[in-house]
């Protein structure tokens, strides 16, 4: 999902907590889909915006909040993580500019404390929002963050501004490929072929592949001979509403 950059926009001081719902989406692997082992959790709008579709819904929420809108989605997910299987592990998508930002560090660290939330279970995808996504700056809090378990994802890798560096730079831990690149991946040769040397830099550089947007058996069989690990898509999972454990 893209949005504005929230940096762009001036908050006001009465700005609330906007009412959000969120939904999960199985990742699998190419070889196990029938194992929930990754779920990924995608904000739904809620209460008065929710006519709003997800991209709207999400460039409302910075604009109104800026990047506390990653901490209220971040609440958000962690008050559902109850209902997944007590071991798998869960993506919450955030502005990777929120790394910049020592508050946000601290405030998950405390959350998945008071939670009692292993934070090995912890994926954080880092969405493009206007422009290309700048991590140097944030190698410290990653770093911080890895070390205690919490692992990253280069979300929507493909179209606009993608971080072709950011596959060897030892900051994430896996690359999401965009639907784009999958569309058309059993109908013409030049998609199968570029992803086939993504994988092959990928193995050098210890990065793991998902293949996001796979939607039919032909995708899931040509992705899975290339070698990428993880598979995303509504033909193995469609999203599905998940209501919020709240914390007392």
């Amino acid at each position: 999902m893209i949005a504005p950059t929230p940096e762009h926009y001036v908050l006001s001081l009465d700005s609330q907590v906007l009412p959000c719902r969120m939904a999960v989406q199985h990742i699998c692997r190419s070889v196990r889909p029938e194992i929930n082992e990754w779920t990924e959790f995608l904000v739904r709008s809620n209460g008065g915006l929710s006519h709003l579709s997800p991209l709207d819904f999400v460039e409302q929420g910075y604009k109104r909040r800026g990047l506390l809108f990653d901490e209220d989605i971040t609440l958000s997910c962690l008050d559902a993580v109850a209902q997944l299987p007590s071991t798998s592990w869960f993506s919450i998508n955030i502005h990777p500019n929120s790394l910049h930002r020592e508050r946000f560090v601290e405030f998950l660290r405390a959350e998945l404390e008071y939670r009692d939330i292993d934070p090995n279970r912890v994926i954080l995808e880092l969405v493009e929002f206007g422009g290309p996504v700048n991590l140097m700056a944030s190698r410290s809090a990653m770093d911080e963050l890895r070390d205690e378990g919490i692992r990253f994802a280069l979300d929507d890798f493909g179209p606009g501004f993608s971080n072709l560096d950011l596959i060897g730079s030892n900051l994430v831990d896996f690359v999401k490929l965009d639907r784009s690149l999958v569309r058309f991946i059993d109908v013409q040769s030049g998609y199968t072929q570029l992803i086939q040397g993504l994988q092959a830099l990928a193995d050098q550089t210890n990065v793991v592949l998902v293949a996001e947007g796979v939607e039919t058996e032909s995708q899931a069989r040509i992705v899975r001979q290339i070698g990428v690990e993880w598979i995303q898509g509504f033909h193995y999972s469609r999203p599905a509403m998940v209501e919020a454990n709240e914390q007392e």
